[in-house]
């Protein structure tokens, strides 16, 4: 190993990683195709590992153009990438282990996320909404048309002629039968930042930092159907908030109470109803559990249905993996094997503030805001346990040499040196310091 030092004035060249995903549905960061595991990973570019053995993934490729790769979906052979502020890029990933670029389209704003169905991509735009593009040649993606939202596109998915997209305040559904022009057919306003959707089998699925998970039937796509999620209706559960001995009923507040915490509050209280809160509170007074407790801190009991804070979704089979927000709960694990009433049945605690969460087989990969990823398996849905790890600073690149633009031949050429081996493995770049004189150091 050598130690390196270069001056921040001077060139800095970065290493990064590289990804591939599979035809799945609404993915974002990360996706699962065979064997590997594609990751958009911000700074450390597009990366893709080996999950041949699922606990242990290692380094495979990767593709790092010194951009900010934040979404990507994996269609055939092609990926498509997110490109923070360059726009959509499209990579030749028929080796895995050397992603290739071969085209692009700018696009104005931030693209967060993509999504691509048959012959269009669908790319969220910050702050614009989200852009249409043709790719039936994906080395010359064409930019078709642009469906405004006010707060720019977090999420999208889609299938045939409908898209459904996510904002923070809500999520909207668009008729994009002429991508050039999509017109928006519905809109949700729902309290707190709506994350993430996944159009599965006929329902979509949604998760809140306010509100939890929420599920809607849309046998018709213009009308989407609320299953699990009781609104500011007469049926309602009341608000109650501890106030010494007594407690206090507040004004109307968005509260996600699904199937199963009304079914609980019934088998032991009698009633779910607003217009009896008083029977409520009374039952409460004389119960070691208190409703404010029960719904907000309370998050070791199982039995208490779905938390709030929910961060990202991959809805897998019969289960949905949500990373949540909320100190000590870590993935949790819940059970949609019916969809009007799903259930919270396992949680595992890691590390790092959630960023997205994607699943093969029993295995979760849960990456961090850091871009470091935690393996967890829930082959035992009740008991999920974390198994394995994958820091960042294991993403490399490929390719380390960098060509000017503006000087043509210039930049670094391979050497050889008597008596030393050529290097057989991509290198790995690892302990980054800034060093008291303005130059920084790292350990290749």
């Amino acid at each position: 190993m050598k130690r390196a030092f270069f001056s921040v004035l001077g060139m800095v060249i970065f290493a990064a990683p590289s990804l591939r995903a599979a035809v799945e549905p609404s993915t974002k960061a990360m996706q699962v195709v065979g064997s590997n595991l594609f990751v958009a990973a911000a700074g450390y570019g597009v990366q893709v590992l080996d999950i041949s053995d699922p606990a242990h993934p290692r380094w495979k490729g990767g593709w790092n153009p010194r951009q900010c790769p934040v979404g990507l979906h994996v269609v055939g052979n092609y990926a498509y990438v997110a490109n923070g502020r360059v726009g959509l890029s499209v990579l030749d990933v028929t080796d895995p282990a050397n992603p290739v670029p071969v085209g692009g389209v700018d696009i104005l704003g931030t693209p967060t996320c993509v999504h691509v169905s048959g012959r269009l991509a669908y790319v969220g735009d910050y702050p614009t909404g989200f852009r249409v593009v043709d790719v039936t040649e994906p080395a010359r993606p064409v930019l078709l048309g642009t469906a405004p939202m006010p707060q720019g596109a977090l999420s999208i998915d889609g299938a045939g002629p409908y898209v459904y997209a996510t904002e923070p305040m809500g999520f909207h559904v668009f008729d994009v039968s002429d991508p050039r022009k999509p017109v928006r057919v519905a809109s949700f306003n729902l309290p707190g930042l709506i994350s993430r959707v996944q159009l599965t089998e006929g329902r979509i699925y949604l998760v809140s930092h306010e509100l939890g998970f929420l599920v809607y039937e849309v046998s018709d796509p213009l009308r989407p159907s609320l299953l699990d999620w009781l609104t500011d209706e007469p049926n309602r559960l009341p608000i109650l908030v501890r106030e010494g001995e007594g407690f206090r009923r507040l004004a109307p507040i968005g509260m996600l109470t699904n199937a199963a915490f009304r079914a609980d509050l019934e088998r032991r209280y009698s009633t779910n109803l607003v217009t009896e809160p008083e029977r409520i509170a009374a039952a409460l007074r004389k119960s070691v559990l208190h409703y404010h407790d029960y719904l907000y801190y309370d998050y070791a009991r199982r039995d208490l249905g779905i938390p709030r804070w929910l961060d990202q979704l991959h809805v897998t089979g019969r289960y949905a993996l949500a990373p949540s927000m909320a100190p000590s709960m870590g993935l949790v694990v819940l059970d949609i094997s019916d969809p009007a009433r799903p259930k919270r049945i396992g949680q595992c605690a890691t590390a790092g503030s959630p960023y997205d969460v994607r699943g093969g087989g029993h295995y979760a990969y849960v990456m961090d805001r850091g871009m470091n990823i935690e393996v967890v398996d829930f082959g035992d849905p009740a008991h999920p346990v974390g198994v394995g790890r994958f820091a960042a600073r294991n993403y490399v690149s490929s390719v380390l040499a960098m060509k000017e633009t503006d000087r043509v031949g210039a930049g670094t050429q391979a050497q050889t040196y008597p008596g030393v081996p050529a290097a057989t493995e991509a290198p790995e770049l690892i302990d980054p310091q800034r060093l008291p004189d303005g130059s920084f150091a790292f350990t290749l």
